[in-house]
């Protein structure tokens, strides 16, 4: 027997293998990829969501009890975890258009203000810099910066997102 010809051989009709092989060569997907592209859209807007009103209570809690250690590093790691949504959200938005993935959060992030998602791109990548300066690996302490601006300017540039991106995708949707 020729190497390889084990390969081309019968599949029996109405086996299993015949069922997976047939689905499987059709390569027709349950969901059309748009559909899901726009269903991972929405699950990440709603996310997004949840994580920001989050941080908005946070805020107002902090600024409501004063500043604690501990309640500085609840706040910065929401803050974390809101920023990376935000810009998953970015991302979900931008294969709903058929872009490709992205790199990283630079790169996400300017695209995401050539398309007018976001109005301040300096204080997005501000948000970049000031989040690797305030890991571990660096010596800086950036934890009142970070805090100050988190309270002052980071949520606005978050809440504005969520405005332009949800008028965006659900003005595409109707």
């Amino acid at each position: 027997m020729p190497v390889g010809s084990h390969l081309s051989r019968t599949i029996p009709k109405g086996s299993k293998a015949a069922l997976y092989d047939s689905y499987s060569s059709n390569k027709k997907n349950l969901y059309p990829p748009m559909k899901q592209s726009v269903n991972m859209l929405e699950r990440s807007l709603k996310t997004f969501q949840s994580a920001l009103s989050e941080l908005k209570a946070l805020v107002k809690e902090f600024d409501e009890q004063g500043q604690d250690e501990k309640y500085e590093q609840k706040l910065i790691r929401t803050f974390e975890v809101t920023h990376e949504l935000a810009l998953a959200t970015m991302g979900e938005f931008f294969k709903n258009q058929g872009r490709p993935p992205y790199s990283g959060p630079r790169d996400i992030t300017v695209d995401a203000f050539h398309e007018e998602l976001i109005d301040d791109g300096e204080g997005w990548l501000d948000m970049i810099i000031i989040r690797i300066k305030s890991s571990p690996i660096y010596h800086e302490d950036t934890t009142k910066t970070l805090v100050e601006k988190i309270r002052t300017q980071y949520v606005g540039l978050l809440e504005n997102f969520f405005k332009k991106i949800s008028d965006r995708h659900y003005g595409n949707i109707v």
